[in-house]
């Protein structure tokens, strides 16, 4: 059995994010967020005042640089005047895609500016109302922030007493196995990539 269940959101504990935030980790997750941006463009005729987007990560940047364009589409698709949008992309770390070497990253910080992306880069996430979004004990006016920050491995594996190593990922083998012909693959297993 090979099991790639797809890892689930991972909310931190901060309060309303779980309720009042959008993400896009799964397809139904997408396009639930689809049809909010629609609803607010095509129906209400009323873009939000900030779209924010947590988490600078591949999928944040990514949605950063893609959600103008996208926004433009739908609007000239339903003969809606044009509209300033602003995105806003909220990261913890001092750079986006920590992982990556610093003159990447800075690449990516560049191409998003030039994008009219506002960053708002080593800022803490402290809550969010159906409202604003608060970082660093500043407000973000929005009813339209996509989290991006965080995941964590799905529930199946703790309601079925998997084996966590202290990352927090099912415990495998050299081959992935973490039981007898069972396999874990994906961002779930233990691997030095994962996540």
């Amino acid at each position: 059995v090979v099991l790639a269940l797809g890892s689930v959101p991972n909310f931190f504990g901060i309060a309303g994010i779980e309720e009042f935030s959008y993400n896009i980790i799964t397809p139904e997750n997408a396009r639930r967020f689809k049809r909010h941006l629609h609803e607010q463009l095509v129906t209400q005729h009323k873009p939000d005042l900030n779209y924010v987007i947590v988490g600078g990560g591949p999928t944040g940047i990514e949605l950063a640089g893609a959600l103008t364009s996208y926004l433009k589409e739908i609007m000239a698709a339903h003969g809606i005047r044009h509209k300033s949008v602003h995105i806003d992309l909220v990261e913890a770390a001092p750079k986006l895609v920590s992982r990556m070497p610093d003159r990447m990253s800075k690449a990516i910080a560049k191409r998003l500016q030039n994008l009219g992306v506002k960053l708002y880069l080593n800022q803490k996430v402290e809550g969010q109302t159906a409202d604003a979004l608060t970082i660093s004990g500043r407000p973000i006016q929005s009813h339209t922030v996509v989290w991006n920050a965080g995941t964590t491995i799905n529930p199946f594996f703790r309601n079925n007493n998997f084996t966590l190593t202290d990352r927090n990922k099912v415990a495998i083998d050299d081959y992935l196995q973490a039981d007898d012909s069972v396999y874990v693959i994906g961002d779930n297993a233990a691997t030095p990539y994962s996540g």
